[in-house]
């Protein structure tokens, strides 16, 4: 009987490591793959650019017709306090899943892409203008 206890707290305790916290902010330290990249870049020109703008500041085309305005994705303090897991979330549920703009578009075709919304954030990541980043790797600086 005691093995089962023992198993069923070793099960709980896995389990609770491995999920991320919501209110802590980790980031993609790999490089994604070139194909990937050249994915995520060419989605965030299609679908995120309008609102988002070139480099992320909240400021494309479209922002001046939005009320609440996009959010600005190289602010520092945003970049430190969301994670990861909830970046994804947002690009695949949208806004209003974080309970956020409605007017952010949902993205779940992208649910069965992982490797270009990793990708995705990377760049999104890269946007941060409080970390030191190498130009050349920024989302739309390169061909």
């Amino acid at each position: 009987m005691s093995y089962f206890f023992a198993l069923i707290l070793l099960l709980l305790t896995t389990s609770v490591q491995a999920q991320e916290p919501s209110n802590v902010a980790t980031t993609n330290k790999i490089i994604p793959k070139s194909d990937d990249l050249k994915a995520a870049k060419d989605l965030y020109e299609q679908r995120c650019f309008q609102c988002h703008g070139k480099n992320g500041a909240g400021n494309g085309p479209m922002s001046v017709h939005l009320d609440p305005k996009p959010r600005n994705l190289q602010n520092k303090d945003w970049q430190k306090q969301v994670s990861d897991l909830e970046i994804k979330k947002i690009i695949i549920g949208g806004g209003g899943v974080v309970q956020k703009s409605i007017l952010m578009p949902a993205n779940p075709d992208l649910r069965s892409k992982p490797k270009v919304i990793e990708a995705l954030i990377y760049l999104i990541r890269s946007f941060d203008t409080s970390s030191v980043v190498d130009e050349s790797n920024l989302p739309l600086n390169q061909p």
